[in-house]
């Protein structure tokens, strides 16, 4: 397909690269040009033909390969909460739906979400989020770390789980990490 164009526009080719936050020098690098001027022409529609599709497709595929991936950084109980212990211990394949959003994996110990369809073992995918206003959620309370179902009773927030409910947070810090946005059991990972 070498020398073959599509119309990609130099918009669209800049937007991917600034996705993955690659320089155009890097991205000159990356696709094998001679110079970042070939990436400046690209990108204002200096070409008559356009961005050559292979370009273009290179490219898509190191923001693709970027974006199949999210960190997992430690493990969270599903219970009572405790310290969060965050060590970045690898990754797991996920694919990201929006790769400028934060995300992170956690392994969940515990089974106090298990009505939620989340067991021991599973590993999380969360979303950085204080914003988070219900569903499963990563939270800290004076700093320890739990995995609950965050429900606001009375304008009042609420972490529930199948063997405590957390209601009254008067003198203790509450604070959202993340929502909770997919499971993956072991067996899945492997």
């Amino acid at each position: 397909m070498a020398g073959s164009y599509r119309r990609i526009t130099g918009e669209m080719f800049r937007d991917l690269r600034k996705k993955l936050g690659l320089t155009q020098a890097e991205t000159a690098r990356l696709l094998r040009l001679e110079s970042d001027k070939s990436v400046r022409d690209y990108e204002k529609d200096r070409r008559e033909k356009g961005v050559p599709f292979t370009a273009y497709a290179l490219l898509k595929a190191e923001y693709d390969r970027k974006a199949s991936t999210v960190p997992l950084v430690g493990e969270v109980p599903a219970g009572a909460a405790d310290q969060p212990e965050e060590v970045a211990i690898g990754s797991v394949a996920w694919p990201r739906p929006h790769l400028d959003r934060a995300y992170f994996a956690l392994i969940v110990r515990g089974e106090s979400v298990r009505s939620s369809g989340v067991s021991d073992g599973d590993v999380v995918i969360v979303e950085s989020n204080p914003e988070a206003r219900s569903g499963l959620v990563i939270a800290t309370i004076d700093g320890e770390a739990t995995l609950k179902e965050l429900r606001y009773v009375n304008g009042h927030p609420t972490l529930v789980g199948d063997t405590n409910t957390v209601t009254d947070f008067r003198g203790r810090e509450l604070r959202i990490i993340g929502a909770v946005v997919d499971r993956i059991r072991p067996k899945e990972i492997a």
